[in-house]
């Protein structure tokens, strides 16, 4: 049955039948992602990192600093809670499961973790450090990748 146009007195309410949802319509997101109840946030794991590593050094400026294909590098998925990633020397990048939970924090710590990499390859002997060398070359990714330098 067609009706005429709807009194502004009453709204739509967007469904077929005010008060009941659309048939075969979800109640909530668990019904949508069921799987959303499972994943405490993003998910680290050794092949995530390598995306994220593969994806990084082809982007300026890292493209520029001749790191190694991601085959030569070891992803460690770790859960510690005091930190949120780490280099290791020779090749081996660390991120946290237990303080990343999301895809931009993931992508801004291995971020900070090629610096480090970047400094160990150019023979700094103070690649480990938070200097003003670093400083440098963080703002320098920052201000390209449109990361709050504060917070690299």
């Amino acid at each position: 049955m067609l009706r005429g146009p709807r009194p502004a007195s009453q709204p739509h309410s967007g469904r077929l039948h005010p008060g009941r949802p659309h048939p075969g319509y979800p109640h909530n997101c668990h019904d949508l992602y069921p799987k959303i109840r499972l994943m405490a946030g993003f998910p680290i794991s050794k092949e995530t990192m390598r995306y994220i590593y593969e994806l990084l050094i082809q982007l300026q400026p890292m493209a520029r600093w001749n790191l190694p294909p991601s085959e030569e590098v070891e992803f460690v998925p770790i859960n510690d809670r005091t930190c949120y990633g780490e280099f290791e020397v020779p090749n081996v990048i660390k991120l946290s499961r237990a303080k990343i939970g999301h895809l931009d924090t993931a992508i801004k710590t291995m971020a900070h973790e090629l610096v480090h990499y970047k400094r160990y390859l150019s023979r700094d002997e103070a690649w480990d450090k938070h200097d003003e060398r670093f400083s440098e070359i963080a703002h320098k990714v920052s201000l390209v990748m449109g990361f709050d330098p504060k917070e690299f």
